[in-house]
């Protein structure tokens, strides 16, 4: 309730419309960037990019071919080496889980 013309005219002023009608514009050029966005995407998606033949696959190379088997001996040498090293340890008592957690195994 209005005491004087003054606090009327502030009551006035508090119900016009003028800042809900910046926030809408603010909003509105959130959707007509989101709506151009998008129609860039779509565009970008009917163009069709330029393609490139596929590759060949590989061939072996007389060159490396001495290198994997190479590569293969020092594979199945650490295979020996570990399974050297698990009978020596099942000779002393060790074991290893399958989480790979070493166990002493002790006999009374």
């Amino acid at each position: 309730m209005a005491i004087s013309p003054l606090t009327n005219i502030i009551f006035v002023n508090q119900n016009m419309n003028v800042a809900s009608a910046i926030q809408n514009m603010q909003f509105n050029r959130y959707d007509v960037q989101n709506a151009a966005a998008q129609a860039m995407v779509n565009e970008k998606e009917r163009t069709i990019e330029e393609t490139r033949p596929a590759e060949e696959t590989m061939q072996i190379d007389p060159e490396r071919e001495h290198t994997r088997q190479e590569a293969e001996s020092q594979e199945r040498e650490r295979e020996r080496a570990a399974r050297g090293r698990e009978t020596e340890r099942k000779e002393r008592g060790f074991t290893i889980d399958d989480e790979g957690n070493p166990h002493v195994d002790i006999h009374v």
